[in-house]
């Protein structure tokens, strides 16, 4: 469990406090500056903040960046890196150092990963020659392979920043099944995403940010209505009710 009281950064993220479950897929959804990657840059340690963040009983703050490095991963909204490495490599130095890279356990969670995201025969290949879209499959299995929990007990959250942007519409579901599968395994999700529909059907809960104030939380049938997605968004959008499911319809 995630426990947050009074999180405040600057002016960008006005105090809030809440509490996500282990096993939990949260969504946090609003518009463009609404501080949705602040909270996200926060939980994950990568900024100053005021209030407190405690993981599982614990307090961010007095934990040491290995100590974080082990607990969570972060796929931050981030170009390539400056240095030039073929996919594979980058993948194993995303691999916290004492795992085992020849065991049978690390080896299975990495050939699932990569097979899922086809990534297999782009392994040689250098991070600098791939598409945008290949690039962020690539940080996606990157960032699963540093707290997947087969092979790190310590683990508890994953953390990513609108990861779906880059992905064509078959990756974006691979990476929502990925993510449900990741919180069946016990992990803590958070997904700072743009897109209500997949939120509508794919969050366990939803935050609605605007302005770096936490406006509306909970389930995403009752968090997500009409009148809150107007007042937030500030555009016209219509709530369609097609018996089990729902979709969001902009104009």
């Amino acid at each position: 469990m995630i426990t947050v009281k009074d999180l405040a950064v600057d002016h960008r993220l006005l105090p809030c406090s809440f509490h996500i479950d282990a096993g939990e897929v949260l969504h946090l959804l609003g518009p463009n500056g609404s501080g949705k990657s602040t909270l996200i840059a926060a939980l994950a340690g990568d900024i100053s903040y005021q209030g407190k963040i405690k993981m599982g009983g614990k307090l961010l703050n007095e934990t040491t960046l290995i100590e974080q490095a082990e607990l969570r991963s972060y796929l931050q909204q981030s170009g390539r890196p400056t240095f030039n490495v073929p996919v594979f490599k980058y993948l194993q130095v995303s691999v916290p150092k004492w795992v085992n890279q020849a065991s049978d356990v690390f080896t299975a969670v990495f050939t699932h990963l990569t097979e899922q995201f086809e990534l297999k025969d782009k392994l040689h290949k250098p991070i600098s020659h791939l598409s945008g879209g290949e690039w962020q499959r690539v940080r996606i299995v990157a960032t699963c392979l540093q707290i997947w929990p087969e092979y790190n007990p310590h683990a508890k959250f994953v953390l990513f920043d609108e990861p779906a942007a880059a992905l064509d519409i078959r990756f974006d579901s691979k990476f929502h099944q990925l993510a449900k599968h990741l919180a069946d395994m016990g992990l803590t999700v958070i997904i700072a995403n743009h897109d209500l529909n997949r939120s509508l059907h794919h969050a366990d809960r939803v935050m609605l940010l605007s302005n770096g104030v936490l406006k509306y939380s909970g389930l995403p049938s009752e968090a997500l209505t009409e009148e809150r997605v107007k007042e937030v968004y500030q555009t016209s959008v219509v709530l369609h009710d097609l018996g089990k499911n729902r979709l969001f319809v902009f104009d």
